[in-house]
């Protein structure tokens, strides 16, 4: 779903409308998170929890 909404901000030129992740959150999306470490997961689920 977010990623056509990216996809349609992209293709149009215009900003994602509702963001769901910020630009400092792009660590926690599953497209991201999934390629992570085991040791790494922790750490980016409490960053992203306190920040």
């Amino acid at each position: 779903m977010y990623t056509a909404r990216e996809a349609q901000a992209h293709w149009t030129g215009q900003p994602v409308q509702n963001p769901i992740f910020t630009p400092d959150q792009q660590a926690l999306r599953w497209t991201s998170f999934k390629e992570a470490d085991a040791d790494t997961m922790p750490c980016v689920v409490y960053r992203g929890a306190v920040s």
